[in-house]
C-alpha cells in the first residue's frame, strides 16, 4: 500500500474529468481517504473514479464550481 500523499498525487489525474474540482486528503472512519471535490452528483463519476484507489477509500464532497478570485 502506498502513502496517501502518493495516492492523491496519482489521483490528481482525475482533475481532467469534467465536474471534478479538486482532490485532497481526508479522513473516513478514522483512517486516511481521498476526497474528490465535485460540482456534479457523485453518480456521474461511477464509471470514471473507483470506490477505492491504491488502498484508500474515495469520498465525494459537493464543492460546487471552484474558480480563482481576482485580487
Amino acid at each position: 500500500m502506498s502513502d496517501v500523499l502518493d495516492a492523491i498525487d496519482a489521483a490528481s489525474a482525475w482533475l481532467d474529468i469534467d465536474g471534478v474540482e479538486g482532490v485532497a486528503q481526508g479522513m473516513k472512519d478514522g483512517r486516511d481517504c481521498i476526497v474528490v471535490g465535485c460540482s456534479l452528483p457523485p453518480a456521474e463519476f461511477k464509471d470514471k473514479i473507483p470506490e477505492t484507489f491504491e488502498g484508500y477509500p474515495v469520498v465525494f464532497e459537493d464543492w460546487g464550481i471552484v474558480s480563482a478570485q481576482e485580487q
